[in-house]
């Protein structure tokens, strides 16, 4: 962040601390939610939102005003802030119990001492187009100003939040605010001797979970994490480290046997992508976008790229200068697709463009 604010006063900054304290409590209570399951790991994300909230609104923006309205809003980070608050007001203004607001990716082993191993599960919030909309919304029908959350709020869940990981994103959060304020940034590291300790009682063991203590960074336990997962916020966001493997990803062959084309991407007017399916096992499908340039590469080195016409694959070809075509009849389809709608048009091109580490993972099913 390049812009400079005023410091905060201080009864903001009091304010400021203790929560900074609460959400660095809450993101360590999420992460040993992991270890259980969906319901546990979603009441303590949630909890971790209102605090990023109360940040948000109640110092910072109380604090500083528009200056801080403006450097949020032209921050990656600020987008997850502002992102953050969607899942803030819809769980605690809907009536609506939304479970699959947190989708498992990827389950880890965990080995115990006492009594052989736990499951840890790596969860990303759901897509913005698959929330009910019963929880986004105040009545059914509802127009964009009668959403639960104003627009920046929902343009940064779409922006910075939506299939993000759960902790990649409260570690956004963190940071943001700790650089917007230095004093919010502790320096020293406490040492976690033990990530938890298993306690016999009768047949049953009971983990004993280390929460107290915490006034600066708070190092997460290493509960079998992997390369695509940061375990502090003053580390580089864990997407920067998948970059060059977003790079390399990009020349090998995306997965599926095929992808279809439905829709054109265009940015001010001019086609820049398309987005469509692909089969990823037997009748499921997964939506994925793509640069043109990109497509034109894929094809190039052998990989299939169709449209359907009546039930039947026109293959899209690609020149020496990738420029696309799927030429039927003298008709090119791809001129007459239409304009990608929001979930899979040029908002979400940008998304996996800005994380690659969702790019990977559309294009390579991992």
């Amino acid at each position: 962040m390049t812009a400079v604010l005023n410091p905060l006063g201080d009864g903001a900054l009091s304010k400021a601390e203790r929560h900074m304290r609460a959400l660095r409590r809450a993101i360590l209570a999420y992460w040993y939610a992991t270890l259980e399951d969906r319901r546990a790991a979603l009441i303590e994300a949630t909890s971790a939102c209102l605090i990023v909230n109360i940040l948000d609104e109640a110092v910072f923006q109380f604090e500083l005003g528009e200056p801080y309205r403006e450097l949020r809003a032209n921050s990656a980070a600020g987008r997850v802030v502002t992102g953050l608050e969607l899942i803030r007001n819809c769980e605690t203004h809907s009536p609506v119990v939304f479970d699959d607001l947190l989708i498992q990716k990827r389950s880890y082993s965990v080995p115990l001492h006492a009594r052989g191993q736990v499951m840890r599960s790596v969860w990303h919030w759901a897509d913005y187009a698959s929330l009910p909309s019963d929880y986004v919304e105040v009545q059914g029908d509802a127009s964009e100003s009668q959403k639960r959350a104003r627009k920046e709020a929902q343009h940064g869940y779409r922006q910075g939040v939506q299939g993000r990981s759960v902790i990649e994103t409260l570690f956004d959060a963190e940071r943001f605010f700790a650089e917007l304020d230095p004093r919010l940034a502790v320096p020293t590291r406490p040492t976690l001797e033990h990530s938890f300790a298993e306690v016999p009682q009768g047949d049953s063991t009971v983990l004993h979970r280390p929460l107290e203590g915490f006034v600066g960074i708070v190092p997460l336990p290493d509960l079998a994490t992997r390369w695509d997962e940061r375990t502090t916020a003053t580390a580089p966001p864990a997407d920067r480290y998948v970059k060059n493997l977003a790079t390399s990803r990009n020349k090998d062959r995306p997965i599926g046997e095929k992808r279809i084309i439905t829709h054109k991407i265009a940015d001010g007017g001019r086609v820049v992508g398309y987005s469509g399916d692909v089969e990823t096992a037997p009748g499921h499908l997964m939506s994925w976008v793509e640069r043109s340039a990109q497509i034109g590469r894929d094809i190039r080195a052998g990989f299939l790229y169709v449209v359907e016409l009546a039930g039947v694959d026109v293959p899209v070809a690609a020149s020496d200068n990738l420029t696309l075509s799927a030429v039927d009849d003298g008709q090119d389809l791809l001129t007459e697709l239409t304009e990608a709608p929001e979930p899979r048009g040029l908002g979400r091109l940008s998304l996996v463009e800005e994380y690659p580490d969702l790019y990977v993972t559309m294009r390579n099913g991992h």
